[in-house]
Formats: structure tokens, sequence, C-alpha cells
């Protein structure tokens, strides 16, 4: 339903993100400035809560 709204009222951008990653603050300022139609960033994450920020990857 959010995808369906974000196209009928003709918003510049969509945004999806998980709730276990961990942004840069400039992230959105960042994929903005690409200027593409689809673009990707390198998000971090902790698998455990002590654990080392390590990169979140996904591969298809």
């Amino acid at each position: 339903m959010i995808i369906e709204h974000e196209i009928k009222e003709q918003y510049d951008y969509l945004f999806l993100i998980d709730s276990d990653l961990l942004l840069y603050p400039l992230t959105i300022n960042q994929l903005i400035s690409a200027n593409k139609d689809i673009t990707s960033n390198i998000f971090w994450t902790k698998w455990q809560p002590d654990a080392e920020e390590r990169p979140q990857v996904l591969v298809i």
C-alpha cells in the first residue's frame, strides 16, 4: 500500500530500509546525489548487541 501511495502521489523518492541497519547521517544525501533511478549503499549492522558493526550485504 505504501508503494502504491507513493506512485499515486508522484513522490520523488521512496526509501526502504530494514530496522536492524545503522545509517551514516548523510546516507539519504549520498543516495540522492547519485542521480540514478535506482541506487543502493553499503549499510552496517550488528548481528549481536555487543558485536562489532559489519557490512550488510545482499547478493542476488
